[in-house]
């Protein structure tokens, strides 16, 4: 119910920020210890949240997002899907028959002038 009331009486005592459940407390804390008990068996990169670590092995799996004009492949669906968008939108692209670096740059500084 708290999430539709908006209470969140679980603040953490070192940056002040609140929480409407427990247990998002007692995750953020872990950004300020830098526990990190969970850890890639491939790679062994540590992470300190399970979700984070389930998120990182799609970098280790055999099938990735692929963009076939430029044979790319990406570690989440949705880079593919911006990069996709970066390639279909010709104002974002000086030739949008290629995929180049350029393309990242220029998406990245539009996004920045929105901030």
């Amino acid at each position: 119910m708290r999430s539709h009331t908006g209470e969140k009486p679980f603040s953490c005592e070192v940056c002040l920020k609140s929480f409407t459940l427990n247990q998002q407390l007692i995750t953020h804390m872990k950004s300020h210890t830098g526990e990190k008990s969970f850890s890639c068996e491939v790679c062994l990169k540590s992470f300190p949240v399970n979700g984070s670590l389930i998120k990182h092995m799609r970098v280790h799996a055999e099938k990735k997002p692929f963009c076939d004009p430029c044979k790319k492949c990406f570690p989440q669906n949705g880079q593919l899907v911006n990069h996709t968008r970066i390639l279909e939108d010709p104002r974002m692209l000086e030739d949008n028959a290629n995929c180049m670096m350029s393309t990242y740059k220029k998406s990245f500084n539009l996004n920045s002038n929105i901030y």
